[in-house]
């Protein structure tokens, strides 16, 4: 069996949740109006190029890169976007994101 790569199109993202952080955070929250909403932290799989401004033209860039640590909305107990099943680098069936940059809430830093 052959291996495939994916590339993703314009502005969108393929995200995998972290491991051990399936659940939702209550507290804790960087933006205030997101008490109210569940989020989960994901891995960048892939990234697209980015995407062109319709009023302008002006090519915008992604910000995001592969392995870049982020926090996605949740949609009942699954991150906001399609769902794809995916193989990962073992070749297990995993289910992956995909979603537009403009979907991912923030990128999560750590300090040292």
């Amino acid at each position: 069996m052959s291996k495939v790569n994916y590339e993703c199109l314009e502005d969108r993202i393929l995200v995998i949740p972290v491991k051990g952080k399936e659940e939702s955070k209550k507290s804790g929250s960087i933006i205030t109006d997101m008490k109210k909403r569940q989020t989960i932290e994901c891995e960048v799989v892939n990234v697209g190029l980015g995407r062109h401004a319709p009023e302008t033209g002006t090519f915008i860039a992604t910000v995001l890169a592969k392995s870049d640590i982020v926090l996605c909305g949740l949609n009942d107990t699954v991150p906001m976007g399609l769902e794809i099943d995916l193989p990962n680098e073992n070749g297990d069936i995993v289910s992956h994101y995909l979603l537009r940059e403009g979907d991912i809430l923030c990128k999560l830093s750590k300090k040292e």
